[in-house]
């Protein structure tokens, strides 16, 4: 026979011993359990944790009690009210995934718990049928991640030409317009033939934070095609980097705005690819390396400007019409610059030699973008006549150093800009 309900307060656990240890209802009508630990009380639905919480799925392993054992079946379950406003959590909980893990729906959150690592499907036979990018990103069954985060994993792709993560758009597309943004991510490029750590194409804003890039063979490469921003920041051996925009190809629907490398170490510095260093702007966005090292050959092309910010640069190659400017930065040597290139250095040395002559034209390597200089010189020896030289013509593209009497020296020259 059912009892009716013990109709109490709350109930006390052991009240002889030591300690507090109750049960009863909380202010807000709910179950609240007390106990010495926690004085200030925890309620039930506190208790249930992340499994009541409908925006958060945890994927683990078989037997790790999760709700989801693969991250492409939590994803499958994001609803298409998804969005920024309305994030959805997918916590990974430690181990290595084997799977093609596509994000379509806005609003992600991606998080790994114990850098778990998430494997290209088909890594154990590289470039199979069937061999793909390890995680995509792209517009898809009507919806469109516009912000994504993707952060605390390792992520590896052993496939020809695929790539860690591939992030994918059209003409006027706004797949990360509010911004993709990949955090503390090792990325490993692991083709023997050669893949890339990020592809992206026809996308908006990508930010790379933190992390450390592998790759196999020195053979890995960073490719960005049409995208609007990207800026990678304190990233760990960065391998071959090859970026491009042209406004003449389809562009995402925020347009060219720039590219930025800021403390990211030594960058392209094993890699075995013929051109390291690519970039390649023509009609819009602009490109800046600081606090980077660059022990390579660096290739700037198209018709826009490019900086460097306390850099060291191995080998510069300019053409076309780029403007670059260096900033407390060394250039070791300058590579067969364009007629139409432009670049400002805090300072340019030389030698002027005279021999039997009263003036000499001194012309910069590569033009500056103006005259604004001064120009300093030292003299091997005491000139004919106890002469002062001085200088005449001065361009962006040189000057000319004079005496009155034909001289026969070498004079060292430097151009010092306070605008650098």
């Amino acid at each position: 026979m059912a009892q009716d309900p013990f109709l109490i307060d709350q109930v006390q656990i052991e009240p002889a011993a030591a300690g507090t240890r109750l049960i009863r209802r909380a202010a807000d009508g709910s179950l609240e359990f007390l106990d010495a630990i926690l004085s200030g009380g925890i309620t039930l639905q506190k208790l249930a944790g992340l499994g009541s919480l409908a925006n958060v799925l945890v994927v683990g392993k078989s037997g790790a009690g999760a709700h989801y054992t693969t991250i492409q079946s939590a994803l499958d379950a994001v609803p298409s009210a998804a969005s920024a406003a309305n994030p959805y959590l997918v916590l990974v909980l430690p181990g290595v995934y084997t799977e093609t893990v596509n994000i379509v729906r806005d609003g992600v959150r991606l998080i790994g718990l114990g850098l778990p690592t998430i494997e290209s499907a088909l890594e154990a036979t590289p470039d199979a049928p069937g061999a793909d990018h390890t995680v995509i990103l792209s517009a898809q069954l009507g919806t469109i991640p516009l912000s994504t985060v993707i952060q605390g994993f390792t992520i590896t792709n052993a496939h020809t030409n695929k790539a860690c993560i591939r992030i994918v758009g059209t003409a006027g597309s706004t797949v990360g317009s509010d911004g993709i943004f990949i955090r503390g991510c090792n990325l490993q490029a692991n083709s023997a033939s050669g893949n890339r750590n990020i592809w992206a194409s026809t996308v908006n804003q990508v930010f790379v934070e933190g992390g450390a890039w592998h790759e196999a063979n020195n053979l890995g490469l960073l490719l960005l095609q049409e995208v609007a921003y990207f800026e990678a920041r304190g990233v760990a051996y960065i391998g071959a980097v090859e970026c491009r925009y042209d406004t003449a190809n389809d562009q995402p629907n925020l347009g060219a705005i720039a590219y930025r490398f800021t403390n990211c170490g030594p960058i392209a510095e094993s890699t075995l690819l013929g051109i390291p260093v690519a970039v390649d702007l023509d009609g819009g966005g602009g490109l800046v390396f600081e606090n980077c090292s660059l022990p390579v050959q660096v290739n700037f092309s198209g018709n826009r400007n490019f900086a460097f910010r306390n850099c060291i640069v191995a080998i510069l190659l300019l053409t076309e019409t780029v403007a670059c400017v260096a900033e407390n930065t060394v250039v070791q040597s300058l590579a067969a610059p364009a007629a139409g290139a432009i670049l400002n250095l805090r300072s340019l040395a030389g030698t002027a030699a005279f021999a039997a002559v009263t003036d000499v034209d001194v012309t910069f390597d590569v033009p500056m973008s103006d005259a604004n200089y001064q120009v300093h010189w030292e003299l091997p020896s005491q000139p004919v006549n106890d002469e002062t030289p001085w200088i005449t013509n001065k361009a962006a593209t040189g000057f000319k150093l004079n005496f009155a009497t034909a001289q026969n020296m070498n004079a060292l020259w430097r151009a010092v800009r306070s605008d650098v």
